[in-house]
């Protein structure tokens, strides 16, 4: 989602599509008549987009009591029409989050993420970026809003106030984007606006205490170095690192009228469940098992030590001639515990404790005493269905959507990796050796297009390219815009990419110009091209069993003539040999053969987080939608996951591309086996910084989503900031430089550790943070020091020989970089 997609990247995929589920989990009024000493704060007009408020306040606090903060909060709009991230809130210039740290939450009577609801059923975190997410809507009072509290935020900042009844609160709207986007004013409406005080006593009852876990009785047990694993009676797991336990324990939804229940795996002697339910357990040579059976489904698992990690396979089996579903959580219980560390899909942030879109990253780890202990998900059916989340004292990795054919029996399978240093990092890092995902990143890039690239004189484009260090070009025009009005056929699209190729290997030879497409979206008029019979086997169909065609990109796409026309962006997918796959690998003769490309670049490749992740009309055999009360399957819909149906045609469209030209360059990162095996660079968006965390287990990589276009210092922020998440930058658009950007000196890059602020590879360190860098001594190296604005402190450093590792001061906000040299 590059270039054509940057504004909508931002917002128009929430603006338009998403719509705020109703009323389950939501209850923030409830929490409102606890609060006594209430201090009404003014709320006055309407914020503008761009514009902020200060409201200087006395906040009431008392020993024994919590101070809480109330707002009612919308985007005004003359409908309901959907969610934005649209709104900062600071008080006493911090940002509020959804939680405190990892065992106390700030944000009360809201589950951290926000189930939203649209054809791709997406969930969304109530804050990201410091930006919290709100409803549009026309009033207060509108009956959608109110089921589900949406518009009410309650927060508990009693750590956040000064103590001298001289706090202030800031709220900036965040929507001037949107206002571009949509030509029209977006202002934020408050309502009531209000601080109080409750009694500690009377939160904590009102929240719930933890689950009291039953003392641990030994069953069979596997040691590996510095951990040992055992099975409870009851089926569950006791992992023990170093003399810290972890307790695991296993629930599998079961159908039942009027209400479903759940039979469970405990880590102790106790035993829940249907009537039938009833856990064996055994060690079996190098292996512990459990076995279990229910009315519709039996399990059996295996446990497995496999070096320095536990592997378990859980087989289940449809035991009924119909067609089954279950929910299932793996738990990791920390009751009691003090939790100082968490990782949810690599973040460590107590605001993103549940995973949006976990599968590229399905990992979480957990810290208590001096060890931690990682949870990853392995097989392809439990990452594409994964959910990731924590919320003290428990920690899950688990499926709301797993589904049986009849008879039809499946392995699920996980990993649990105990990590003495109590550092996620090492698990991370150990999880890349283990799927071997090392590999190097061979170039840095920027985004353009063809006629801007003709346009700069040679000596001005060879230069960009050095200072930049894009030896790739991604640029358009794109290959699947065609046959949209004003965009180029095939045969206009090669004369206007070939003089750019000859242009490049005049002056830089060993620059690539890698031309886009996308796996999905296409553009035609209804009943014509990518919506006739002929491309019927890969058209992607929505609920209703019609050809899917996404009102965002036709909204944004399709003006002027093409929506006089009738076009709409119709989505398609590929199967191997299918319609798509064959007008897919046509297209990349086009730019390879006759416009003669260096290379494809493929956005939104996985299918998993973009415009059309699923279809109907088809099953995947393990993908089912269940009753919330009986957990019965709802049959229906029947419904496939992209990312597990074009599997095997994407691997063969990309080792396509790999055979004629060694250059393929992918948006989002993998999310199946397959292609984690297949190794080229994939970046992801980072219009949220934070989505860095998600290429953690695949090329540390990210899209620098709108970097500024005049400011270098703000630039090399935008570069810095990803660092800190772990990945390094491929640019965004074509931003200025009057110098050579610390991209230059990013690439190639080849990992051996990765984590925040710190990138060791094979031929440089990039590194945010002061300390001792190296390889093994000795070794040669330049240091390259670039202070907050960007500039480097020595332009051509020196080679340094090294006996032991450079000592490095970074200035503020600054960077270095430790360059090997042969």
């Amino acid at each position: 989602m590059t270039a054509r997609y940057l504004i909508l990247a931002v917002c128009a995929w929430i603006v338009v599509s998403l719509q705020p589920c109703r009323g389950a989990t939501n209850d923030t009024r409830r929490y409102v008549e606890m609060m006594q000493d209430i201090v009404n704060i003014p709320s006055g007009q309407p914020i503008a987009g761009g514009e902020s408020r200060e409201f200087p306040v006395s906040a009431p606090h008392a020993k024994g009591k919590r101070t809480l903060l109330f707002l009612e909060i919308r985007m005004d709009s003359a409908t309901h029409g959907g969610c934005n991230y649209g709104m900062s809130i600071r008080l006493n210039g911090r940002d509020l989050g959804t939680a405190r740290d990892w065992m106390n939450q700030r944000l009360i009577g809201k589950t951290p993420m926000a189930h939203v609801k649209n054809y791709a059923g997406v969930e969304g975190p109530w804050v990201r970026g410091g930006q919290w997410l709100l409803m549009y809507a026309p009033s207060f009072e509108d009956k959608q809003i109110e089921e589900g509290d949406d518009c009410l935020f309650f927060w508990d900042v009693t750590d956040l106030l000064r103590g001298d009844g001289k706090d202030d609160i800031r709220i900036e709207s965040q929507t001037k984007r949107l206002e571009e986007q949509l030509n029209r004013p977006v202002p934020l409406v408050l309502g009531r606006f209000q601080l109080g005080w409750v009694d500690e006593k009377v939160l904590e009852a009102r929240l719930g205490k933890p689950l009291f876990v039953p003392p641990v009785a030994d069953g069979a047990k596997l040691s590996g170095k510095g951990f040992s694993c055992w099975l409870a009676p009851g089926g569950g797991m006791v992992v023990s690192v170093g003399k810290e336990p972890f307790l695991l324990r296993s629930r599998f939804t079961y159908p039942g009228r009027p209400k479903g229940g759940w039979n469970v795996l405990e880590p102790s002697t106790a035993t829940q469940g249907e009537p039938g339910w009833k856990p064996t357990v055994r060690k079996s040579g190098d292996a512990l098992s459990v076995e279990a059976k229910g009315a519709t489904y039996s399990l059996s698992r295996k446990l497995t030590l496999d070096r320095h990690r536990i592997i378990v396979r859980d087989s289940f089996r449809n035991v009924t001639d119909d067609t089954i579903g279950f929910r299932f959580a793996n738990e990791l219980d920390c009751t009691g515990k003090v939790v100082p560390d968490v990782a949810v899909s690599g973040n460590q942030s107590p605001d993103y404790s549940a995973s949006q879109n976990p599968a590229d990253n399905p990992t979480l780890f957990v810290k208590t005493g001096n060890a931690g202990l990682g949870l990853l998900i392995e097989d392809d059916v439990f990452r594409v269905q994964s959910i990731v989340k924590f919320a003290y004292p428990m920690g899950m990795i688990g499926s709301n959507n797993f589904g049986l054919a009849a008879k039809a029996s499946y392995t699920v399978e996980w990993a649990i990796y105990p990590t003495p240093t109590g550092d996620a990092w090492d698990f991370i890092n150990q999880v890349r050796r283990d799927w071997n995902v090392n590999f190097t990143i061979p170039a840095g890039s920027f985004w353009t297009d063809c006629s801007a690239l003709s346009r700069i004189p040679d000596d001005s484009l060879k230069q960009y390219i050095d200072w930049s260090g894009s030896k790739w070009i991604m640029a358009t025009p794109w290959l699947d815009t065609y046959p949209l009005p004003g965009r180029p056929t095939y045969e206009q699209l090669v004369e206007i990419v070939r003089p750019v190729v000859e242009k490049l290997k005049r002056i830089c030879p060993d620059a690539k110009l890698l031309l886009g497409t996308h796996p999905t979206m296409n553009f035609c008029p209804p009943g014509k091209y990518y919506d006739s019979e002929e491309y019927r086997d890969s058209h992607i169909l929505d609920e209703n069993g019609k050809h899917f065609w996404s009102k965002t990109y036709t909204d944004y796409y399709c003006i002027g003539v093409a929506k006089e026309q009738g076009f709409l962006n119709f989505c398609n997918y590929m199967t191997p040999g299918n319609s798509y796959y064959r007008k897919m690998t046509m297209e990349a003769d086009v730019a390879l053969d006759r416009a003669g490309a260096g290379g494809i670049y493929c956005d939104e490749f996985n299918h998993y987080n973009c415009v059309s992740p699923r279809t109907y009309g088809q099953w995947d055999q393990h993908y089912v939608e269940l009753d919330n009360d009986t957990f019965e399957v709802k049959t229906d819909k029947q419904m496939a996951q992209l990312s597990l149906v074009t599997d095997e045609a994407q691997e063969q469209y990309a080792n396509y591309i790999l055979k004629k030209c060694g250059v393929f360059l992918a948006n989002a990162q993998p999310v199946t086996r397959r292609m984690q095996n297949l190794h080229f660079p994939r970046f992801v968006e980072t219009a949220s910084v934070e989505r860095g965390f998600h290429s953690a287990l695949f090329s540390p990589l990210a899209y620098g989503n709108n970097p500024p276009s005049t400011d270098e210092a703000a630039l090399f922020q935008v570069v810095r900031e990803r660092v800190e998440c772990c990945v390094l930058t491929h640019i965004g658009g074509m931003p200025r430089l009057t110098r050579p950007c610390v991209t230059a000196r990013m690439f190639p890059f080849t990992p051996v550790d990765i984590r925040p602020g710190i990138m060791t590879g094979n031929e440089r360190i990039v590194t945010t943070r002061s300390g001792s860098y190296g390889w093994a001594t000795p070794f040669k190296a330049r240091l390259f020091v670039y202070d907050k604005s960007g500039a480097l402190s020595e332009a051509e450093p020196p080679p340094q020989t090294c006996t032991k590792k450079m000592n490095i001061t970074v200035p503020a906000e600054g960077m270095a970089i430790v360059e090997k040299v042969d």
